[in-house]
Order: structure tokens, then C-alpha cells, then sequence
């Protein structure tokens, strides 16, 4: 679900997500959801992401946002996560307390060289040993920045994960609590497949190369955008209202923000760099509102 890649171009289907047409099969649980410590302000579009995940996660205070967002004991218990993840430091005892008799897992790691939302990952890592790779992995791990300094252009294709996995809550809140949800993007390129979700965007990493993207009108748009960030990169687009061809894009320079959706299919070669991409929610889609 979400991505796949062919020998062509890497296939991307995000609004497989937001299907609420209530088919609860394998096909349809095949991510991982965070819930990370912002306000869960669209219940609809949680319940939807909810229904339609694998396994549920929440990083810390993330679990505070979960049972705040609901007022009856029937609709807490029925959306409980699995786990509760992190240093534990904004976790509500009241909460703990309620979590902890419905028998969640709850997971304290002090680690402070890792963030809730990294500890998180290596929960949902842990349970999913068991799951089989989609794509083969690459011949070697380096990251991004040990690419750019050998020289070798970045060819950020990797494997598809045991399970794909989305945060919800990476964007709002303080700025370099977003800043780490993209980083998050870039430094798990190789060994994830994320997804960051707010009530009004979904946004992931675009490889270098041929990238094909289904933006269906019923769930996305009308804009969007193509960040190059930590590297520039050369963007070609078609789909867009406002096509690039070969144009280099780099912060201090070009970027593509606030571009629309022309068609439902956009095609995305980049050279140089990946490059992060993001969607606006259409408000009045079936699985959203």
C-alpha cells in the first residue's frame, strides 16, 4: 500500500489511506500509525486511518491527544493503541494509568540520543521482523549526507519496509518539532517507508529518478508542493499547473510552492536529490470529513 517500485518509476498511491469504504480485508492493513503529540482535530480522518492500520503506536504525549479526543469509555477502548512509546516525561499518570488496564503496552526508553517518534520506529521494527520485504535492499546504507560527501549522486530507492508506516501529528506545534519530522524522511529512507499526516497534508520522500503519483481529485488538492530540502535538485513535472522542465530547485533559490494539481496522475523526475513532496487533503473527501 502507498508505494511500489517498478523498474520504471517508483509508484506512489497515498490516497489508498483514506479508503473508508469499510472493506477491513489484509489489503487494507498493511501500515503502521503513529499518533504523535499534536490534537487530533479531525476525528474522521483518524478513525479512517485507524481502521485501515496494521498496528497502532503512540509516541509519549501522543497517547494524552488519543484519549482526550474522546469523551465515552466505549470509543477509548475501541480505539486503543498497542503500544505507548518514548521517555514517558508528557505522559498524563490519569492516562498511564487508564492505557495501562486495558492492557496497552506501555515502553519506557530513556534513550535521549532518540526522539519518541524514532523510538516509536523501533517498536513497530521489532513487530514487524516477521513481515516480508516488498523490494530488494540496497548493497550498502550509507545516508544521504555520506553520499554527498563521496560524491556519488543520491539514489534514494532502498527497499520497501516490512510495513509502511504513517505519522499522524508530524506537522503543527513548534517548528523544530516539523523540521525533525522531515529529517525523520531523509535519515530513514533505507529502512522506512513514512508517511507524515496532518489534517490538511500528507507528505513523503521522493526518490531520485521516475517517480509516478496518483492524486485522485476526490482526495487530494487542489495544491501542492516539491521541497528540496538539505540538497537542490533538477525537477521535471508533468500533471502540474505550473510544470518544471530540468529546473534546478534548492532553498535560497527556486522551489515549487503552493503548485496545483492538473491531473490525477503526476509524473516527477528528479535528478541530483530526493526531494520531499506534499499534498493537500481535499476536505470534503469521503474518508477525511
Amino acid at each position: 500500500m502507498g508505494a511500489e517500485q517498478s523498474t520504471e518509476a517508483t509508484i506512489w498511491m497515498p490516497g489508498d489511506f483514506f479508503d473508508s469504504s469499510g472493506d477491513e480485508g489484509e489489503d487494507n492493513q498493511s501500515f503502521a500509525l503513529i499518533i504523535l503529540n499534536q490534537e487530533i482535530t479531525n476525528l474522521k480522518l483518524f478513525e479512517t486511518l485507524y481502521k485501515n492500520s496494521k498496528l497502532v503506536i503512540c509516541a509519549d504525549g501522543g497517547a494524552n491527544r488519543l484519549y482526550d479526543a474522546y469523551t465515552t469509555e466505549e470509543d477509548r477502548f475501541s480505539h486503543a493503541p498497542a503500544c505507548i512509546a518514548g521517555d514517558l516525561d508528557s505522559l498524563r499518570p490519569d492516562v498511564q494509568s487508564y492505557y495501562s488496564t486495558l492492557g496497552v503496552e506501555i515502553l519506557k526508553v530513556v534513550d535521549q540520543d532518540l526522539t519518541d517518534f524514532e523510538k516509536c520506529l523501533s517498536w513497530i521494527s521489532e513487530q514487524s521482523k516477521g513481515f516480508p520485504p516488498i523490494l530488494t535492499p540496497p548493497g550498502d546504507y550509507r545516508t544521504v549526507e555520506e553520499e554527498m560527501e563521496s560524491g556519488n549522486e543520491v539514489k534514494i530507492s532502498g527497499m520497501q519496509p516490512e510495513i509502511t508506516v504513517l505519522a499522524l501529528g508530524g506537522f503543527g506545534g513548534r517548528v523544530d518539532h516539523s523540521f525533525h519530522s522531515i529529517n525523520i524522511l531523509y535519515r530513514t529512507a533505507y529502512t522506512h517507508s513514512i508517511y507524515l499526516i496532518s489534517s490538511e497534508n500528507i507528505t513523503f520522500l521522493l526518490p531520485v529518478g521516475d517517480n509516478t503519483i496518483f492524486t485522485p481529485h476526490s482526495v487530494f488538492g487542489p495544491t501542492c508542493g516539491i521541497l528540496p530540502v538539505g540538497y537542490g535538485s533538477v525537477m521535471t513535472t508533468s500533471g502540474l499547473v505550473w510544470d518544471l522542465q530540468r529546473q534546478e530547485s534548492k532553498f535560497g533559490g527556486l522551489v515549487s510552492t503552493s503548485n496545483r494539481l492538473e491531473s490525477e496522475v503526476i509524473h516527477l523526475h528528479l535528478e541530483g536529490a530526493p526531494a520531499v513532496f506534499t499534498l493537500e487533503l481535499r476536505k470534503q473527501a469521503p474518508g477525511i470529513v
